[in-house]
């Protein structure tokens, strides 16, 4: 009777601690997504559509490039920083988050001389 118990215990341990099925979202329908943002000029659209790549990605750090230039273009000035931080740190190849930081940054600074 012991052994039935420990059985049915173990058993209903491992069907409640079992990985739920994640749903799989392809890059390819993302960047369609977000290309359809793109020619209607709806570009915080497509940064939040490219955001949803996974950080786990071979391509993310790439991608993160992109997300930023949109922000800036939707001129989500510090949205666009941070997603810059946040390539600076994951990145080796720096230049694009410097090049769309140091513009966000500039726009930020003339935004607040008017004011």
């Amino acid at each position: 009777m012991k052994e039935l118990i420990i059985i049915i215990t173990t058993l209903i341990a491992i069907s409640s601690v079992s990985q739920t099925k994640s749903t799989y979202i392809s890059n390819d329908n993302i960047v369609e997504k977000s290309k359809e943002y793109i020619t209607e000029n709806e570009y915080l659209k497509a940064a939040k559509e490219l955001e949803k790549i996974n950080p786990n990605d071979s391509s993310y750090t790439t991608f993160l490039t992109s997300i930023s230039y949109y922000y800036l273009l939707a001129k989500d000035y510090e949205k666009a920083i941070e997603i810059c931080d946040k390539g600076l740190e994951s990145s080796i190849s720096r230049y694009y988050f410097f090049l769309n930081k140091s513009a966000a940054l500039s726009q930020i600074k003339k935004r607040k001389r008017i004011y």
